[in-house]
């Protein structure tokens, strides 16, 4: 981990590739978790990604982080200052990776629950060229993350999923489909699905992601 911006897991590819590049699937926990959380799943992705898990820079207790101050209410609330130098952070540590592990830079992937979805939208909109896919868990698009004139982005080559609990309390089902309705008006490939739960990760989100995963390689 010595020399890299954020701390993280990694899972190495079991199936190599011709070309000695491997694509890679990072995984963004959720506000007031760790690297931990989604590592636990890493075994269960297909053998041929590396997957890392990164933890946020921020602490909140020993073992909880967060990727930056934020206030899910009416308001949508967050540290704007504090999210886009996580943002640099992530892009950094990806560039990090992807040299240090030979990893595809053409098939990156953001896994992210909650916050972490949050971000991993927020860079792909923002720099489709160094995100290709996004899995995106109870999240929605904060406008405000994204890139000045990220309209103008070519977003041809990005493929979404975005998956939401029915009953999400924290990020309800409106902030979804309204990030469907920019998925739309913007001409974004995507897939969509809700799920008879709440805040959480459940194991049917699970298969879903796995299923999106290995159709769109």
């Amino acid at each position: 981990m010595k020399g890299f911006s954020l701390n993280y897991l990694v899972r190495p590819a079991i199936i190599e590739q011709e070309n000695g590049k491997s694509p890679a699937i990072f995984m963004l926990h959720g506000y007031g978790q760790n690297k931990e959380e989604f590592f636990s799943i890493a075994n269960e992705l297909p053998q041929e990604y590396i997957v890392i898990s990164i933890q946020a820079p921020y602490k909140l207790t020993e073992n909880q982080f967060f990727w930056y101050a934020i206030e899910l209410g009416s308001s949508k609330w967050c540290d704007i200052v504090q999210a886009q130098a996580t943002q640099h952070k992530l892009l950094t540590f990806i560039g990090q990776a992807c040299d240090r592990f030979n990893i595809d830079m053409e098939q990156i992937t953001l896994m992210g629950f909650d916050q972490g979805g949050i971000l991993s939208l927020s860079l792909a909109l923002s720099f489709p060229n160094k995100v290709q896919r996004v899995i995106a868990i109870n999240s929605y698009i904060d406008k405000k993350l994204l890139s000045f004139n990220y309209q103008k982005n070519n977003f041809e080559n990005l493929k979404i999923c975005l998956l939401h609990g029915y009953s999400n309390e924290i990020i309800s089902l409106e902030w979804a489909e309204d990030t469907i309705e920019f998925f739309k008006k913007h001409h974004i490939s995507y897939s969509y699905q809700t799920f008879s739960s709440g805040h959480v990760f459940s194991a049917e989100m699970f298969y879903a992601m796995k299923t999106w995963i290995e159709q769109e390689e």
